[in-house]
């Protein structure tokens, strides 16, 4: 005998085999989920906020049209970035700059560096009170890496230390291999790649003394796609990826996110 329609008592035990299709159904929404949401610390102090599927107790109770799908249990995290410190490379113009003054108005601290003086005083000039957050920056060639040690002890001294490091600096040099001078991929190698290494490599050192930390490498099409004429920049861009996904294994179970 089939159950009418709207009857959502549980089935009973030994049903009849005419009750299986119904009986199953009834399972699937006592096995459906609904979300949670709880906030909690997280490594290095991070707040996190838990978007989480749970078991829905009362789920086989439910009107037909309340009852939510079957849905594996999975969950999503947001970090809150006021009151950390980042350095950004690269950050005097262009999507360095966007992202600086972003992160400003979410609260953070931001050391910024570019080759020129004059260059990185006027953006903090004009980004000074932009947020709440603090801005400084000093003139660095990352493809040396004396200069990038020199910018996170600037970091350290002016920020209390680095949460977060964004590594936008880099150098678009377009031409074919046969026309490209050996210092042209010198260059492009050393500030699309190299600089990326000696930056990270400063960051991490930081990070296992913070607990935590972030990174994130600015990328390319040209990563992925190889163009004519964009040799040495595509070898830079294809270079960083895999350096991105080697450095995530390497580092993952450190809490740090690349």
């Amino acid at each position: 005998m089939q159950r009418p329609a709207g009857d959502i008592r549980p089935p009973e035990a030994g049903a009849a085999s005419g009750e299986r299709v119904w009986m199953n159904r009834w399972r699937s929404w006592r096995l459906a989920a609904i979300y949670r949401e709880e906030t909690r610390t997280g490594p290095g102090g991070w707040i996190l906020r838990d978007s989480r599927r749970v078991d829905a107790q009362l789920c086989g109770r439910l009107p037909l049209r309340s009852r939510p799908r079957c849905q594996t249990t999975r969950h999503a995290q947001v970090m809150t970035l006021q009151g950390r410190t980042e350095v950004v490379t690269g950050g005097t113009s262009g999507i360095g700059r966007a992202i600086t003054a972003r992160l400003l108005r979410e609260g953070v601290s931001v050391a910024i560096c570019g080759r020129s003086s004059a260059a990185v005083a006027k953006v903090v000039t004009d980004l000074d009170r932009s947020g709440t957050g603090k801005i400084c920056g000093t003139p660095v060639d990352v493809s040396n890496s004396d200069d990038v040690h020199r910018l996170f002890a600037f970091a350290d001294v002016e920020l209390g230390g680095v949460d977060i490091l964004v590594n936008n600096a880099g150098v678009a040099i377009l031409h074919s291999v046969a026309e490209m001078e050996p210092g042209d991929w010198l260059r492009s190698i050393d500030t699309n790649l190299s600089a990326t290494f000696y930056c990270c490599w400063e960051a991490l050192i930081k990070f296992r003394q913070r607990g935590a930390g972030f990174i994130i490498n600015t990328g390319s099409l040209l990563g992925k796609n190889a163009v004519a004429g964009g040799a040495t920049y595509c070898a830079s861009k294809f270079g960083l990826n895999g350096f991105s996904e080697a450095m995530l294994l390497d580092h993952r179970q450190e809490n740090v996110w690349v």
